[in-house]
């Protein structure tokens, strides 16, 4: 975790004053992240869209520790994270109720589960608070992922079968150097 504080606070230290200040109200939730970027658009013109992308999004993207307290699941994340050398690799694991596993899945990896069990409750620790501006996600069964699914033909929502395959998207997340150590 220290690479990845080291690795912002760089970032950081990059940032002009009224970079910094938009980041840190944001980060504070002094304003809504909408109410900051109607702000960041009328201060910044043409570049907040770039520095949004550039520095906030980072801020935003939740990591999650994610356990099973009842039920059992299989319990995936891919890298989204544009730049990192395991972009689009998947990793899998089976959570259950009482054997005391848990998930990390940092800030840029998205997040899908297919309960294995009758009925699950899954519980989140995340880093940061939900933002629906980086609200988004991949196919289940995208085939340059090659997600290795349990069960062939799982029950899904209907925002699940709408989701884009990997290569249809443009990930808001980024990788910094030294990540993933």
């Amino acid at each position: 975790m220290i690479w990845y504080i080291e690795a912002i606070i760089k970032q950081v230290s990059e940032m002009n004053k009224t970079e910094r200040l938009y980041a840190y109200a944001l980060r504070k939730r002094v304003v809504t992240s909408d109410e900051l970027g109607k702000w960041a658009e009328k201060e910044l013109g043409k570049d907040y869209k770039y520095l949004y992308t550039k520095y906030i999004t980072r801020l935003l993207a939740q990591g999650k520790l994610v356990r099973v307290s009842r039920g059992v699941v299989w319990d995936v994340g891919v890298d989204l994270r544009v730049g990192s050398p395991t972009f689009g690799a998947w990793v899998g694991v089976e959570l259950a109720e009482g054997e005391g596993k848990m998930l990390y899945l940092p800030p840029g990896l998205a997040h899908g589960y297919l309960v294995l069990s009758e009925k699950a409750d899954l519980a989140y620790k995340v880093t940061a608070e939900y933002a629906p501006e980086l609200d988004t996600g991949i196919r289940w069964d995208d085939p340059e992922i090659g997600i290795e699914w349990p069960l062939p033909d799982p029950l899904l929502s209907q925002k699940d079968l709408e989701l884009p395959f990997l290569k249809e998207i443009q990930s808001p997340f980024s990788y910094l150097e030294g990540e993933g150590r």
